[in-house]
């Protein structure tokens, strides 16, 4: 008899657990998601010091190079290019503006090819922007994927770094002012991804 109580009394707090913890986590990602990442301000004339492209795609590249030639910063970074890749492969990948010519000086351009997810591109931005002595940054990515950058570069990215965010839909080349609702698997997917590199980084801290 005991033993049937005992293992009951195990049962219920053990479901009580489990409780507790879904209870956290739909707590922690109602947080997550609500997040609104802040954009670059509309306002002719407003620049900061460099745009990051967190490499996905290249319409994400497109989107960065766009900026650039609007005049909105004067250095373009590639987060997490392929180690294959070349300034001048990556320079003739850009489709200029109607009526223009491509203004991208070598010098304007900084490769970042040793980062392979998100956490380890936000590692390396924040080296670069030490390096370089960025205050303010513009960070392209797209619509599924903004949150998990912004709340890693909220951990990570020096305090002062003023950094915005320009999304743009999978598999396009243009910007999104209006982005479409992520799904709320992929959002969950996002989440989940985001989690484990919270634990990655946890392990850096102590290693």
């Amino acid at each position: 008899m005991k033993k049937k109580q005992t293992l009951a009394l195990a049962m219920i707090v053990m479901a009580f657990m489990i409780l507790l913890v879904a209870d956290l986590l739909l707590w922690f990602f109602l947080g997550y998601s609500r997040v609104s990442p802040p954009r670059l301000p509309a306002v002719n004339g407003y620049q900061v010091d460099a745009i990051a492209v967190l490499a996905g795609g290249s319409g994400r590249l497109q989107q960065g190079y766009d900026l650039l030639n609007r005049d909105k910063a004067h250095h373009l970074l590639i987060i997490g290019a392929n180690p294959r890749s070349r300034s001048r492969d990556i320079l003739t990948s850009f489709s200029p503006a109607p009526g223009r010519q491509i203004s991208l000086q070598p010098d304007q351009l900084i490769i970042e090819n040793r980062s392979h997810n998100t956490l380890t591109n936000i590692l390396a931005l924040r080296d670069l922007c030490r390096q370089h002595h960025f205050h303010s940054l513009v960070i392209v990515t797209s619509t599924f994927h903004v949150k998990r950058a912004y709340h890693l570069c909220q951990k990570i990215l020096p305090p002062h770094l003023k950094v915005y965010y320009q999304t743009i839909p999978p598999k396009s080349g243009t910007s999104n002012g209006a982005d479409k609702p992520v799904p709320a698997t992929l959002r969950m997917k996002e989440f989940i991804k985001y989690l484990n590199a919270l634990l990655q980084l946890a392990g850096k801290c102590h290693s």
